[in-house]
């Protein structure tokens, strides 16, 4: 029987249309299912076979690790300030102190000397751990007719137990103020480019 083009199309071929289409996205989810049940998963990997060159730079975060591993990466930081001027003489004065949890660290300090007489004034200042001095100290001069001149010392120390650290200065017609002392637990220290451990 021949169809005219007014006369509508049988029922089948639409439905076959609609069974292809169906087919199509059946197929379609059924593949991105296989897909993801095909991805490696924790339980697929062996303990201890990831490195880090196996990791992208960048894509992990603190909270991705576990909180023994974060105290590891993550250095603590210690600080402490003195504003208030703190006169100096030949004893040596602990202008500032930090109390240390065993460990290695990085200490810096900075402060402001003053004049506390006529003419020109001097200070040293250095680390200090329990009677034994840090490898690092600073001085500095104020010449005469100056207000101040800014002095910083840095220092390395290992400290077995917990110790005072103390920023310890000496001088002749000087005073220090404005003083902040740092303290930065390290692994490694680097001294001109070589591992000092």
């Amino acid at each position: 029987m021949a169809h005219s083009p007014t006369t509508p199309q049988p029922r089948t071929r639409r439905s076959a249309y609609a069974v292809v289409a169906a087919a199509l996205v059946l197929a379609v989810g059924v593949g991105g299912a296989g897909y993801a049940a095909g991805l490696v998963t924790g339980a697929d990997i062996k303990d201890g076979t990831i490195t880090a060159a196996d990791v992208r730079n960048g894509s992990l975060a603190y909270a991705d690790l576990q909180p023994s591993a974060v105290q590891r990466v993550r250095p603590s930081a210690y600080t402490t300030t003195h504003s208030e001027g703190t006169a100096l003489t030949e004893a040596p004065v602990a202008v500032v102190t930090l109390t240390l949890p065993p460990g290695r660290y990085t200490v810096s300090a900075t402060g402001n000397v003053f004049l506390t007489g006529e003419g020109a004034g001097d200070a040293q200042c250095y680390v200090q751990a329990k009677r034994s001095l840090g490898n690092g100290g600073g001085a500095t001069t104020v010449p005469a007719g100056s207000t101040y001149a800014t002095l910083g010392t840095e220092a390395v120390i290992n400290l077995s137990g917990r110790r005072k650290v103390a920023l310890s200065c000496t001088g002749s017609a000087a005073g220090i103020s404005q003083v902040l002392m740092t303290a930065v637990q390290v692994s490694t220290v680097y001294v001109d480019g070589v591992p000092n451990n």
